[in-house]
């Protein structure tokens, strides 16, 4: 696989990142005047959420897709292993903070859920979805499903019409985001059907199949006249769609899922395909690469701060400046305890 492509992926985790952080940063400026009119802009994190589970599957695609061409339970078991070192430690770290700086000190009750919830990763499924820990941990709950499932997808992936697998793929996500317009009695529930883990599926299912085209035709993709000369237009174009997206619907989470899709998978595709576009470019280079590398750590480290600085913080957030200020110093925060972690976990060899 190319290497720049491979980096141009990691850079964008990021990016994408920051739109969560924006959409978190609501615990902290959701009360004042201000803040309500600059968070109606922020709050664009679902379509970073949806980037990063079709990004997931896509990039398992491209490191498993011809280890499972059969399941044997040493490869299988050794894959869940690789990512429950890789998400759980910071996973319960996090949300052992939270449990005893925020849920703890309100209702001492919560540590039941904390247990029989959260540390096994099932809180998304119930009424619970933080289960008093991270709540940002619903992401890698949902995630590890997709883990857990990858095996038997790819599998079965291998064995089908890969064009009209995607489209089932797609129509499905289509039905379920459109669920709670279809049957307005379940509208009430839009929030727990965002984060209920089997719903995602087929978000990460979608990449995983996108990831293993792109293998498939990898060198028809790399090679395509028109993309390689109209690169710029290609990319304005996406940008366009993305914003239009982002900004121009009044059911942002059902837009999203059902327009977002496709755009998110010509993005993935265009940072494969060129080495010389702006985002390409932003992607790629070394500070995007550092940041890039930490993204999963920014993640899960970011919610904690939102939500335990958040009283001291909201007394100053009375302007713009402020809002705006306040923000990179959590982003700026968030970074070093990443960095520092990171760092411990690469010298204990985790």
């Amino acid at each position: 696989m190319n290497n720049n492509f491979i980096l141009s992926l990691n850079g964008i985790r990021f990016y994408l990142f920051l739109l969560i952080l924006a959409t978190h940063y609501k615990y902290i400026i959701e009360d004042t005047p201000i803040g309500k009119t600059l968070y109606s802009y922020l709050n664009q994190g679902c379509f970073a959420v949806l980037f990063f589970f079709i990004l997931s599957g896509f990039c398992i695609a491209l490191g498993y897709s011809k280890t499972f061409d059969t399941i044997d339970k040493m490869s299988y078991f050794s894959f869940i292993k690789k990512r429950i070192i890789k998400i759980y430690p910071l996973y319960i770290i996090t949300g052992l903070i939270m449990l005893f700086l925020a849920y703890l000190p309100r209702n001492i009750d919560w540590i039941w859920a904390f247990i029989f919830l959260y540390i096994p990763m099932i809180s998304p499924y119930t009424h619970f979805p933080d289960g008093g820990g991270n709540g940002a941990g619903w992401f890698l709950s949902a995630l590890f499903l997709c883990y857990l499932c990858t095996p038997f997808i790819i599998n079965f992936l291998k064995k089908q019409n890969l064009l009209k697998c995607m489209l089932i793929t797609y129509v499905c996500i289509v039905f379920l985001s459109l669920i709670p317009i279809l049957i307005p009695a379940l509208s009430q529930y839009t929030n727990f059907m965002y984060k209920f883990p089997p719903i995602r599926v087929f978000h990460y299912t979608f990449g995983l199949i996108l990831g293993m085209m792109y293998i498939v035709n990898q060198y028809k993709i790399q090679n395509n006249k028109i993309i390689l000369k109209h690169y710029f237009l290609y990319e304005c174009f996406i940008i366009f769609l993305i914003l239009i997206i982002m900004f121009g619907f009044k059911h942002g989470n059902i837009s999203i899922s059902i327009f977002g899709v496709p755009i998110i998978a010509l993005s993935i595709i265009y940072l494969c395909n060129t080495k010389t576009g702006f985002i390409y470019k932003v992607c790629t280079n070394k500070t995007s690469q550092l940041l890039g590398n930490i993204s999963f750590e920014c993640y899960m480290i970011h919610y904690p701060l939102c939500i335990l600085f958040s009283d001291k913080i909201k007394p100053f957030c009375y302007s713009v400046i402020n809002i705006v200020f306040y923000y990179f110093i959590l982003l700026f925060v968030t970074i070093v305890i990443s960095l520092l972690y990171k760092n411990l976990v690469i010298k204990l060899k985790i």
